[in-house]
């Protein structure tokens, strides 16, 4: 998780697929509660961060922010609900500027 969240030319260290690989073994090793589901929200933090042009990391963490976010709107608790939207839009704003798309918080306030 370090390589990827401090390490700047650690996107070339990891490949895209083994990228993909860890995200979605934390995400299921989350849901399987093997480890804690922060594991999972921790290692993808790094897409806000740095700058990830590769779709498969995107497609697998959306896999599991899917089911996160399924899971929120089950919730009673607005303020967590309010976090988790924050955090799912700071995932793709980079993405959302490199593409020189507008109004991000139009097309994913849904979320």
């Amino acid at each position: 998780m370090s390589q990827l969240n401090n390490n700047s030319s650690s996107l070339d260290l990891i490949d895209e697929t083994s990228r993909a690989q860890l995200i979605d073994d934390s995400y299921n090793l989350g849901r399987a509660e093997f480890v804690e589901q922060t594991l999972f929200l921790r290692l993808i933090s790094y897409l806000r961060t740095r700058n990830e042009t590769d779709s498969k990391p995107f497609l697998v963490s959306l896999k599991g922010l899917n089911y996160i976010s399924d899971m929120m709107a089950l919730s009673s608790n607005v303020t967590i609900r309010n976090l988790f939207r924050t955090f799912f839009q700071s995932l793709f704003r980079n993405s959302y500027t490199r593409l020189n798309w507008k109004n991000i918080t139009d097309d994913i306030s849904d979320m």
